[in-house]
């Protein structure tokens, strides 16, 4: 259905939107919502034309270049590795603790030793001795 021509359509467009915002006011809820219902309509016929378009442009430039369109949307390489990628989107999160200090404190056994189990270490304890036992899940 096309829309009635306007003396509003000589306007410049922020002049229409004002006029079309100052109207709003006037509106009770459901005469709202109706509104919505139908620029949403609006909007989604629109998108679904331009994404036509669209699709149509492309085909037509992808036919005079001699390409398959399809190659135009091939899946693209994964990206490179890297410390924290894992390959699949993910981090690979923090590593569980393998030892266990008496106030609490973990150390995956990573990176440089903690103060708290060097100073155990120089008061004679073993390292081994702050090991968590690994349970099984058997």
């Amino acid at each position: 259905m096309a829309r009635k021509p306007s003396a509003d359509d000589n306007q410049p467009e922020s002049t229409r939107l004002d006029a079309m915002l100052a109207d709003l006011q006037d509106l009770d809820i459901g005469d709202l919502t109706k509104l919505i219902e139908i620029a949403q309509g609006q909007r989604e016929t629109k998108c679904q034309a331009a994404r036509e378009a669209f699709v149509r442009r492309v085909r037509e430039e992808a036919e005079a270049l001699e390409l398959d369109p399809a190659e135009l949307f091939k899946a693209s390489p994964p990206p490179a590795r890297t410390k924290a990628n894992t390959g699949n989107g993910q981090s690979r999160g923090s590593v569980a603790a393998k030892y266990r200090g008496p106030g609490g404190e973990t150390w995956s056994g990573r990176g440089k030793e903690p103060s708290w189990l060097t100073a155990l270490i120089k008061q004679g304890h073993n390292k081994a001795d702050y090991l968590i036992a690994k349970t099984s899940n058997a």
